[in-house]
């Protein structure tokens, strides 16, 4: 057996001009907002209840858009739109989930986006399983299985954060009250 330099040589450019797995992950990650989106999360930075009355805005927006596709029958690629839309949706409620973990805390003024919360959280748990039965009427696809768990997770998940703020808030308040109360006057002490 030779050796021969030109199919070592072929074999090393083969390597050289193959994309990475990083670069192909990279490059599969698309940002579910549009660049105005993505302007409005900037110009919110300062105002966390702004910022999750936007992402509540995206994730509703992207759930309406999925419920629309699943309609459509004459849409061109739609199997790979709806994937594509359902991996958007979730991004978007995990990024939710990010804010209301980083800027919502028990006091006075954070409990403003939680009664929306309230009222959105069935109407995406309802959207979720409303796809399920879309998906299961495509060509069957391993990958809808995938984002369809990941979109049912993450639901569940805010679903579970929601409830565990709105407790924690009421017991916030509770021992307010309490605090208020035995106070004399019941005026609070700087």
């Amino acid at each position: 057996m030779k050796f021969s330099w030109v199919a070592a040589g072929l074999v090393g450019l083969t390597f050289l001009s193959a994309p990475s797995p990083c670069s192909l992950l990279a490059q599969s990650h698309k940002d579910p907002l549009s660049p105005s989106e993505v302007e409005e999360v900037r110009d919110s930075t300062d105002f966390p209840q702004m910022r999750v009355k936007l992402y509540m805005r995206f994730v509703t927006e992207r759930s309406s858009s999925i419920q629309e596709l699943s309609k459509q029958q004459l849409v061109e690629q739609r199997s790979l739109k709806i994937h594509d839309a359902i991996e958007a949706y979730t991004s978007l409620v995990d990024e939710l989930q990010a804010n209301l973990d980083e800027y919502i805390g028990y006091e006075t003024n954070s409990q403003r986006p939680v009664p929306d919360l309230r009222k959105l959280l069935p109407v995406l748990q309802s959207s979720v399983t409303t796809w399920r039965e879309t998906v299961a009427t495509l060509p069957a696809n391993p990958d809808y299985d995938f984002v369809l768990e990941n979109a049912t997770e993450a639901t569940d998940s805010l679903r579970d954060e929601v409830k565990e703020m709105i407790a924690s808030q009421a017991k916030y308040f509770a021992e307010k009250k309490k605090e208020e109360k035995a106070r004399p006057g019941g005026y609070a002490l700087p």
